[in-house]
């Protein structure tokens, strides 16, 4: 699995693409998504700059297509 990590907040330069990231098994009511394609939109640059706060590292990009199985 490939991800793209914010490890301190600022730049593009902060940016750190990860190879393999863990992946969590889903449990009851939920579902596995396998991403295909990815978006980074308004909110992700926001929480890119800081201006949410929040704990570091972090993924960006919730706004995603893909396919799930059941």
């Amino acid at each position: 699995m490939k991800a793209v990590v914010l490890k301190q907040y600022g730049g593009v330069e902060h940016f750190h693409l990860v190879e393999k990231h863990e992946i969590i098994e889903p449990k009851a009511g939920q579902v596995l998504i396998r991403i295909r394609a990815v978006g980074f939109n308004p909110v992700d640059y926001k929480i890119r700059k800081g201006n949410f706060g929040g704990d570091v590292p972090r993924i960006l990009g919730a706004d995603f297509a893909g396919d799930c199985s059941l």
